[in-house]
């Protein structure tokens, strides 16, 4: 073992005969560090950082921690000498480390058989469950801090969905603000004697903008034109538009 990563593990666990659990737990805990250190190549002086090793690594295993042992979330921040919240951090990053990193999800898939093996062995995991359950202080401190916990996740979740506001928003933003490709056609209508120039915006070709029926019938209506109108376009302008209201033709 390299003597960066032997530092790097006494330094993270040199704490942990000062934690409120079994002996067989913490030597379980301590060989599972030791494994996961190793693996990743942990080195001292990242130890407390937010380098993305250590921050993984740890991730990692207050994971395998919450699933093997029956801990509330004041015992998992004391092994890792870390807030709460950043605890918490660690159960969303897992979910996303798992996903997307081969290595990761490799470590988790030993650490979650060691963990197994090591509990089986030692015969510690249904003594540990019957503390618990006859324990009243420990089953309150647990109910406290998943509420507490449950209160931190509707905490996040509202952030998420302000988050999601405005991303939606700024997307509706660039979609409204996106131009689209159009033409501005100036139609000379004949009404009777008097010619009237018009000149409307329309996404058609020319030849389809004289037989659409919607600007046609608009054209009679507003000249009052009993007998119909001829339409004769003399002028087309091309031109690029934000958006197109409900005059387009």
């Amino acid at each position: 073992m390299k003597i960066g990563i032997a530092n790097a593990i006494e330094e993270a666990t040199n704490h942990f005969d000062k934690l409120k659990i079994s002996e067989d737990e913490t030597i379980i805990i301590q060989k599972l560090l030791k494994f996961a250190y190793e693996y990743r190549n942990v080195e001292f002086m990242s130890i407390g950082t937010r380098e993305r090793n250590i921050v993984e690594t740890n991730a990692c295993l207050s994971n395998i921690i919450l699933k093997h042992f029956p801990f509330p979330l004041r015992v998992i921040c004391s092994i890792f000498k870390k807030h709460h919240s950043s605890v918490i951090h660690y159960r969303k990053l897992h979910d996303n480390c798992l996903v997307h990193d081969k290595q990761y999800l490799n470590l988790f898939k030993a650490l979650n058989e060691m963990a197994r093996d090591l509990l089986l062995d030692a015969k510690s995991h249904d003594e540990v469950l019957l503390k618990i359950g006859s324990s009243k202080s420990f089953k309150d401190d647990l109910i406290s801090e998943l509420k507490f916990t449950i209160t931190s996740l509707k905490v996040m979740n509202s952030k998420l969905k302000e988050e999601l506001y405005i991303i939606k928003e700024k997307e509706m933003y660039e979609k409204r603000n996106t131009p689209c490709d159009s033409k501005g056609v100036e139609v000379k209508s004949k009404k009777w004697n008097n010619d009237k120039h018009e000149t409307c915006i329309t996404d058609l070709e020319p030849l389809e903008l004289e037989n659409n029926k919607r600007f046609c019938s608009s054209l009679n209506h507003k000249h009052k034109a009993k007998a119909g109108i001829e339409i004769k376009i003399t002028k087309i302008v091309s031109h690029k538009f934000l958006c197109m209201s409900h005059d387009v033709y």
